[in-house]
């Protein structure tokens, strides 16, 4: 191989190399934050209330809790 061939072909390793790890960098999301998303839900009942009150895991149940504290009296039923 000539000394050409050699220079071409570590240069079109080293742009592909590069273009794969940018483009792994974007597509996993390192770029930028990701959003923090808890899975499901919690739910909230209060004892003198038909109404139920659910908000994203990502609320916390602290969050479902005080709407159910709001609308009714203890106890206070919760799932998720």
């Amino acid at each position: 191989m000539s000394r050409r061939r050699r220079t071409r072909r570590r240069t079109a390793i080293l742009v592909a190399a590069v273009a794969a790890l940018a483009l792994g960098a974007t597509a996993t999301g390192c770029l930028w934050p990701r959003e923090e998303h808890a899975p499901g839900r919690f739910c909230t009942q209060a004892n003198t209330s038909v109404v139920e009150h659910c908000v994203d895991a990502s609320e916390g149940p602290g969050s479902a809790w005080s709407k159910a504290e709001e609308d009714g009296e203890l106890p206070i039923q919760m799932w998720a």
